[in-house]
């Protein structure tokens, strides 16, 4: 038999063997459990309430084919998370997942469209999980420009016309 625990603050039955505990703030708890001759036994413990990580909401980035991504360092709140994060998308040129900060890239894209990924963030504190947040990298095609009239006879005029197919 267990007899009470104490203190029974946030505790849903303090006379079973496995009390569940809730506490907000650290809390330090007594058990004495008694067997049917009578024995007893004392276990005292500390519980420590950790905080639940909050990471630095990211904004959306748009970023043309070829150029270099700056590496992103993220933050939360309180400081001091770890980081993983996922790539929904590698086609952009960025790897699948990581469990650091967002390295630089070179964007890619080999499509004549906007090529986008959902970059999902998760913080770890102390064993806590926060909740995850996501941010969008759009990668732009680059326009694709080609002369129409390439050769033209002396003191003929002609165009030269950009053409892309994503304007």
């Amino acid at each position: 038999t267990t007899l009470p625990c104490s203190p029974t603050t946030k505790m849903t039955n303090s006379t079973i063997l496995t009390p569940t505990l809730t506490p907000t703030t650290m809390t330090t708890y007594t058990i004495t459990a008694q067997n049917s001759l009578g024995c007893t036994s004392t276990a005292t413990t500390t519980v420590t309430i950790n905080p639940i990580p909050v990471v630095t909401a990211e904004s959306n980035i748009t970023i043309c084919a070829g150029t270099a991504a700056v590496a992103n360092t993220f933050a939360s709140t309180p400081a001091g998370a770890t980081f993983a994060w996922t790539n929904s998308n590698t086609a952009i040129g960025l790897a699948a997942n990581v469990t650091t900060n967002l390295p630089g890239f070179t964007a890619t894209n080999a499509t004549a469209s906007h090529n986008t990924s959902t970059i999902t963030v998760t913080q770890t504190l102390a064993g806590c999980a926060g909740a995850p947040i996501t941010f969008t990298i759009n990668v732009l095609p680059i326009p694709v420009c080609t002369v129409i009239s390439p050769t033209i006879c002396a003191g003929i005029t002609s165009i030269l016309t950009a053409n892309d197919s994503f304007f």
